[in-house]
């Protein structure tokens, strides 16, 4: 199912909602690519995904159009295209067209709007009706009106308490022409309402965000303290290896010095035991020169 293909099966369909709803949410669910709506049983908790879901109040059972537990409540009504203003009918034509059933009224008309309105209403009180099993993890977030074959009108209620549902995701953009299912970001809005609709809350997208960033932050973090211990390393290597030049220059030096000392010592000696040489050498000549005089 193409959105051109489900356009034009739907766009002429007439104002014959029971006829029609259940066929038409089925194509939705084709064109998304979702699961259809399960098969109703016996046992009412297991129904949570279904077709008319029972719902108990205090005035007997309701029946939602389609109900998915967590996830949302659709509500099927059906309109009627307006006449053309600018178009001149022939009388057999004018006929046809107020012999032909209007559903919950013309499109584009008050009657219109107070019937989709009436519809959201409708849905949101099933919300409230919910207990059990149905609500242990909140009531459904989104509330879904559709006008078959026209549009689809979404709300949701981030609180899941099923106090008010509002516009989603704003008051200029919550109801969908069938024509904009042509659009690939429409049809994943609508294909995460069906399967993950917490995902849609801006809060947590808010959150995922922050969390995204905060981890893109701690990775940089990460890679500057790498970058940094590893310039640290090579710094410390470069300092290891410069302080150990510079100690092997200090050993030279020192065996240079103690070489020198060790020379200017040995010179010193020789100097000292060149003296006593002379010394004793001129003490004998002048023996030597006494003993002579003597023998004259």
């Amino acid at each position: 199912m193409t959105p051109t293909a489900l356009l034009q099966k739907w766009s002429v369909s007439g104002a014959a909602e029971s006829s029609n709803a259940q066929s038409f949410t089925n194509d939705i669910c084709v064109l998304l690519g979702v699961a259809k709506p399960d098969p109703t049983r016996p046992d009412e908790s297991q129904n949570t995904y279904v077709f008319e879901k029972s719902v108990p109040s205090p005035r007997g059972v309701k029946k939602v159009d389609c109900y998915k537990r967590g996830h949302f409540i659709l509500e099927n009504k059906q309109g009627a295209a307006g006449a053309d203003a600018g178009a001149v009918l022939s009388a057999k034509k004018q006929a046809e067209q107020r012999a032909r059933k209007t559903g919950h009224g013309k499109r584009g008309t008050a009657a219109w709007d107070t019937a989709m309105e009436k519809a959201r209403k409708q849905a949101e009180n099933y919300a409230r009706l919910l207990a059990g099993d149905e609500i242990a993890g909140g009531r459904p977030p989104f509330i879904l009106v559709a006008d078959v074959g026209h549009s689809i009108a979404v709300y949701a209620d981030w609180s899941r308490a099923g106090g008010h549902y509002q516009p989603f995701p704003d008051p200029n953009n919550y109801r969908i022409p069938l024509a904009d299912l042509a659009r690939e970001d429409i049809r994943e809005r609508l294909r995460l309402i069906w399967t993950d609709p917490l995902s849609l809350d801006p809060a947590r997208r808010s959150a995922r965000v922050t969390k995204d960033i905060a981890d893109s932050l701690a990775k940089l973090a990460k890679s500057l303290d790498e970058n940094l211990s590893n310039n640290l390393k090579v710094n410390t290597l470069a300092t290891s290896n410069e302080q150990r030049a510079t100690s092997n220059e200090q050993r030279a030096t020192s065996n240079e010095q103690r070489a020198t000392s060790r020379i200017s010592h040995a010179l010193s000696l020789y100097h000292v035991r060149r003296g006593r040489r002379s010394s004793g050498r001129s003490r004998l000549h002048q023996i030597t020169g006494g003993l002579s005089s003597q023998a004259r």
